[in-house]
């Protein structure tokens, strides 16, 4: 049997870029920082998200229906942090609305989507969504690696 412990640090030698996925529910913006974010398809372009059952938004997603990812740049780790608490977030001056959906208007990129499947696995759901829009900017992304943020050198 693996210990909790062991595990994480083992996970934690993986390194990752940071997102923040967003969403709107009852006229909220709600958001929280993500690791777990992957491409799965070119044809239909999907991708997916993984959120813990912990989170406010596993069982908001789903009411939803579609999502935000924003790929955080290496000056955004206050970002990160803020979206890290799952807090609502009525600072509307850091998004812009694509497709009725928030994403943040400074970041690396950003990308909208609406769920076509979700998956509970474990302690998580898999939240896979296909890509309606998205727009790329200048930067370089933050890390996460070793449990601390780092930038490319």
């Amino acid at each position: 049997m693996v210990d909790d412990r062991m595990f994480r640090k083992a996970m934690s030698q993986f390194a990752t870029g940071i997102t923040v996925v967003t969403s709107v529910h009852e006229g909220n913006v709600i958001g929280m920082t993500v690791n777990a974010f992957m491409s799965i398809s070119l044809q239909p372009k999907i991708v997916a998200v993984s959120i813990g059952e912990q989170a406010a938004m596993y069982n908001l997603l789903p009411q939803t229906n579609k999502f935000g990812v924003s790929f955080l740049r290496n000056d955004q780790q206050d970002i990160s942090q803020l979206f890290a608490s799952e807090d609502e977030y009525g600072n509307q001056e850091m998004f812009t609305y694509k497709k009725g959906i928030p994403v943040l208007k400074d970041c690396l990129t950003h990308l909208t989507c609406h769920v076509v499947e979700s998956t509970k696995v474990g302690d998580h759901l898999i939240f896979f969504g296909e890509v309606n829009d998205l727009e790329i900017f200048a930067g370089d992304p933050i890390l996460y690696y070793g449990s601390d943020y780092r930038t490319i050198e």
